[in-house]
């Protein structure tokens, strides 16, 4: 069928009947070109597939289900100029209506005795007291100025930039902070949770280190800062995460809101009902690449 839709007349290209040609330019009468080759794809794919998978007749049950329900095929420049309509905000098929652009109406002078301008300043009248004597206006107070509190820090905050001060200056420890659990953060007690058998628990029990980390927590507090090692045989349930926990959630959180993003973003939308397609990875782009709303 494929060498019917190309050459036309194949002459002695096959070697079959007249009955035959007959049936098989009826079967290609109702589709195209592209369209065999599309199929022509899928078939060699599932044949691939197949080798491999434990349920092969599912999957050629599935190819063949694709192929009846396969849309037809759009050129390449019918799908670009869709996009390029979808993104200057205009429906395919239809052209942006200019609109046009009205003249300020002209303002005629003032009216007498419509009130001045809200935006000119009030010249205050002079006061006079009871003899005719001029009166001085008064002179406007200014409220004192209000000093901001200093915000409270919780023991998550503490915890955290502590953690990123010692891991300025000391980056294998402040690495080892990063999977520990802080139980109880205060300015001048530390209280440290660690896992049984853990490596943490091992470099934090050495005096040297829990010495090192007092030092630091003094140069972060301001204050004497006294340093517990915690024993955990399991995660209390009740104990507030690792940072390592925490930004690991973090970015899991960050992911899942950029695909949804990316779902519900009108051009991804219409590029995926134009080219039969789904949605396999999504990438986080810089601010300057962001694709128009």
């Amino acid at each position: 069928i494929a060498i019917l839709k190309a050459v036309g007349d194949a002459g002695d290209l096959l070697e079959i009947s007249g009955a035959e040609l007959e049936e098989l330019r009826a079967q290609g009468s109702g589709c195209t070109a592209q369209d065999l080759q599309r199929h022509l794809t899928l078939l060699l794919k599932v044949e691939s597939e197949m080798s491999h998978a434990t349920f092969p007749r599912l999957i050629l049950e599935m190819a063949l289900m694709k192929m009846a329900t396969l849309a037809p095929a759009i050129p390449v420049q019918q799908l670009l100029s869709r996009l390029a309509a979808l993104e200057g905000g205009v429906q395919p098929g239809r052209k942006a209506v200019p609109q046009s652009s009205s003249s300020p109406r002209p303002q005629g002078p003032a009216a007498p005795g419509l009130a001045p301008d809200a935006g000119a300043a009030a010249v205050p009248a002079p006061a006079f007291g009871a003899r005719g004597e001029s009166v001085p206006a008064p002179t406007p107070t200014t409220a004192p100025a209000t000093v901001a509190a200093a915000p409270v820090l919780d023991a998550g905050d503490l915890w955290g930039g502590l953690v990123r001060f010692v891991k300025e200056k000391k980056p294998m420890l402040g690495s080892q902070l990063e999977q520990v659990y802080p139980v109880k953060v205060s300015r001048g007690h530390l209280e440290i949770g660690c896992l049984t058998g853990s490596f943490q628990l091992r470099r934090l029990q050495d005096p040297e280190q829990v010495a090192e980390l007092k030092g630091l927590a003094l140069l972060h507090f301001g204050v004497q800062t006294a340093v517990k090692v915690v024993v955990l045989n399991s995660v209390p349930s009740d104990a507030p995460p690792t940072l390592s926990e925490k930004k690991s959630h973090e970015v899991a959180e960050r992911k899942a809101t950029l695909r949804r993003e990316a779902e519900e973003h009108p051009l991804v939308a219409a590029a995926v009902a134009i080219f039969d397609g789904e949605i396999s990875e999504v990438k986080e782009i810089s601010g300057k690449d962001e694709l128009p709303s």
